[in-house]
This record gives C-alpha cells, structure tokens and sequence, in this order.
C-alpha cells in the first residue's frame, strides 16, 4: 500500500542469518514510500548494516541501526528497542556476536525440550529434518517460531493441539486477526502455538535477559536512543520505573494499534519524550510503513528521532 505522504517505520525485522532480507525490506519501503526507517533484529546487529545504510542512501531511504531486547527490570520482563546506535565493537561485544551461534544453540536445545515436555513429538519430522539441524546448531536465529511450524506439521502432533486448542481465547483471537489472510494459512497453527507458549511473559519464553538499565545506559552511550516497547502491555508503573532510569521515549505504534490513548501520547510528548513506533515487519507479518494498512507515522517522528540523536550523539562523545 503506497501513501501520498511520505512516512517513517522504526520497527522493520531482517535476518542476519539471510541478510539480503534487510535488502528487501528496504525495497519495499521504497514502494510503500517511506524516507526513514529502522532495521532490527532480536538482540544482534548485524556486522555489516553500513552496507545497509549505504543501499538505503542509493534509494532514498535513511536507515538508522536496530536492535529489539528483552530485558529485566524489578524481575518484570521489559521489551526495550535501541535504535540510531553506532555500530561499534562495543555493541557487538556487548551482544556477543561473536558468540551468536553457540548461544542460538544453547537457546534452541532449550526451546525444542520445553515443546517436548509439553507433549509435542519430534520423532517423524515430516521433511523438517534439515530446519531441525539448522536450528539446533544455532545457524536459525529465529528459533521458536520455526519450533513451532515443525511441531504443526507433524500429524502425530495433531490431538496435543486440539486439546489446547480447545475452548481456547487466544485460538479465537488468532484466527480473528490472521484466518482471513492467505499467506497465512500454513502457518496459522504455528502462531497460535507461538504465542500460546514463547510470547513475553508465556512458560518457554527463556530468551537471555540483560538488565534493563545497562541496555539504556549501553545503547546511550553508544549515541543511540533506548525506547520502551510494550507491544500491546503496556504497564504505568513500569514506564515510571524506565523515566527514572533515563528512558528516550516508548515505541507506541505496533503493527496498526496505538498502545496509549491520545491524552497519554500528549501528556509524553510534552515531558521531552519521544513517541515512536512501527510495523514490526517479518515478512509474513505487517507491511512496512502500515502494518496492517491502518498505520500512518509522519515524517515529523523521524526529524524528532534524528535532533534526539545528534543529541545523545554529542553527550556520548563528551562523556
């Protein structure tokens, strides 16, 4: 869906284990006619975004560094994204790329034995065999949603899903948001598993937290901005909590939802926070630069983003 006006998305997912989908990504934001995006991934950045930024620079379009983290704050799990960063080796370090696969690993063991304790088979692969290997050797990033999609396919699976399926809201709710749309219809299934069991705050989620106060003060230091992501819970008194750690801002699109009413949007702004958000594009999931067509962000969010840079960007290099 392309816009007149030009517009901004600072949640745009690729893949470091594919990296021309960050190519793709930018593409499509050329069609949809977006000036000013962010690329993220979940808790690495790729080595090689300048690239990235120099592709989007050849098509018109700005691309700030990415990065989407769960977080501890108070033992409450707290998504934060960092965006505008510089990619330095402290970043890197700091992720543990250079660890990346052994780490994938380790979490994908532990994902592929939660399923299994909840009673999923992985005897008959039904043609995963060589996605399975990939995932358990940590060449996969994206592990539990691919989990998920294996332990759907194989038919000895088929009454385990049926009983939680069962009287099941959120089953309800996945079919409401995702039946109707065909590029969905062989992965429907695999959603509602994703979020029944590897969502924030759900029983596998055991994705490796840091403290929430080292990721803002890291990334700040870094030049970039840390910004609270709720992505549909957001919490008053956690958002209290980040102000007093120094939080930039929270991200208040997710796909095409607002996470605030308008008074609370206002009442941000006015305290020198910014008011971010995007599509949270993974492909399949949300267009870029309208979610899922009703997402509008003005290219006045990116102005306020790039001024909030160069002034973390001018703090980072006293300090």
């Amino acid at each position: 869906m392309e816009r007149n006006n030009p517009s901004v998305d600072f949640h745009v997912h690729y893949k470091p284990e594919r990296e021309e989908s960050a190519y793709d990504a930018i593409d499509l934001a050329v069609e949809a006619n977006v000036k000013h995006i962010a690329l993220l991934a979940r808790s690495e950045v790729s080595p090689n975004f300048n690239q990235f930024k120099m592709y989007g620079e050849t098509v018109g379009v700005k691309v700030e560094t990415g990065v989407e983290l769960c977080t501890s704050l108070s033992d409450q799990e707290v998504g934060l994204v960092g965006l505008g960063f510089d990619d330095t080796n402290d970043i890197q370090s700091w992720l543990g790329n250079d660890m990346k696969k052994q780490k994938s690993a380790r979490l994908a063991k532990k994902q592929l034995s939660f399923l299994q304790s909840q009673g999923f088979n992985f005897d008959n692969l039904n043609g995963h065999g060589r996605l399975l290997s990939n995932l358990l050797s940590g060449e996969v990033t994206e592990k539990a949603i691919n989990f998920c999609k294996i332990a759907s396919d194989i038919p000895e699976n088929a009454e385990v899903i049926k009983s939680i399926q069962e009287n099941s809201p959120l089953w309800t709710k996945v079919k409401e948001d995702f039946g109707d749309k065909p590029e969905y219809k062989d992965v429907l299934v695999a959603k509602f598993l994703y979020y029944n069991y590897f969502a924030h705050g759900k029983p596998g989620n055991n994705t490796p937290k840091t403290g929430t106060k080292d990721a803002v003060e890291r990334i700040q230091r870094n030049g970039g901005v840390a910004l609270y992501s709720p992505e549909g819970n957001f919490n008053i008194d956690t958002w209290n909590k980040l102000k007093d750690i120094g939080i930039d801002g929270i991200m208040a699109w997710h796909g095409d939802k607002m996470e605030l009413d308008f008074n609370m949007v206002k009442e941000i702004r006015s305290d020198g926070f910014l008011v971010l958000g995007g599509s949270d594009y993974q492909e399949r999931d949300w267009k870029v630069g309208t979610g899922s067509g009703a997402m509008y962000i003005s290219e006045r969010r990116g102005a306020e983003l790039s001024e909030r840079l160069i002034s973390n960007k001018e703090v980072s290099n006293v300090s």
